[in-house]
């Protein structure tokens, strides 16, 4: 009966908004040991400052059978986020627009930052894509209270869904951009990756290096290490005959070599 009562309002803008100066789309996305979930919403703001927001596109997901880490459904729902983005501007058909993705994993901003470390498969490909379809400044800190896609991983009564920021949207929205929360972040402008990190994959790099006894750089050094003297001559015989056939093929015309490919 409670679900009843839930009303959520199709206007994207109000009649008596205006003409919008500012159009942009944010992106929330979120994930826990149940479940993992986004949330998209439309900001405005007209010619006089005033701001509107509305819900466009929510989803939620139970997680699957196989156990994931929270690090792994944590990027997961970032690439849902990625996903839904191009079905919105599809079917919004929005020309001049901006892009604001919020996230409470500070540990998959760091998968998005990276430039040099490598991953398991399972987060390398997920981190291509946003890497391949967003800006690393595009995506931003939320603080898990004011995330509205905590309630998809977590998971909601109805009567609890009327009143949460689900549908009221998120505080920070109606507000100034200036008023939006900052996190101390590393000098890379995201928190750095931990070594440990088990989704980062352990690169060894082995070197070889060869000593030589006595440095061969002519043929007499070569010869001090043949044991008799027929050995030596032999060896000097092979070289003479080896350079005469080199500078004789040079001096053939490439009509006049003939090549046997019965080998």
């Amino acid at each position: 009966m409670e679900l009843e009562k839930i009303a959520i309002s199709c206007c994207y803008k109000p009649s008596d908004f205006g003409s919008s100066a500012v159009v942009q789309l944010h992106h929330f996305a979120d994930a826990r040991s149940k479940g993992y979930g986004q949330c998209s919403y439309l900001r405005l703001i007209n010619e006089k400052g005033k701001i509107h927001c509305s819900l466009v596109l929510g989803k939620s997901r139970v997680n699957p059978l196989k156990q994931l880490t929270i690090p792994r459904l944590e990027i997961t729902a970032a690439t849902v986020s990625v996903k839904v983005r191009h079905h919105i501007r599809k079917e919004l058909e929005l020309d001049e627009f901006q892009e604001v993705f919020w996230t409470d994993s500070k540990v998959v901003l760091g998968y998005i930052a990276n430039e040099s470390k490598t991953f398991h498969t399972f987060v390398a490909n997920r981190v291509q894509r946003i890497q391949d379809e967003t800006d690393k400044k595009q995506w931003r800190y939320a603080n898990s209270q004011e995330n509205p896609a905590d309630h998809a991983s977590r998971g909601r009564k109805a009567e609890e869904l009327k009143c949460s920021t689900w549908l009221t949207r998120p505080k920070c929205l109606w507000e100034n951009e200036s008023f939006w929360s900052c996190e101390k972040r590393q000098s890379n402008g995201y928190q750095e990756l931990d070594i440990c990190d088990p989704n980062v994959k352990k690169v060894i790099t082995m070197t070889t290096n060869s000593e030589l006894e006595q440095p061969y750089t002519d043929l007499i050094c070569q010869l001090k290490n043949i044991s008799s003297w027929y050995r030596a001559k032999r060896t000097i015989a092979f070289c003479v005959k080896f350079i005469i056939i080199c500078r004789n093929n040079l001096k053939e015309s490439p009509k006049q070599v003939k090549y046997d490919l019965s080998e």
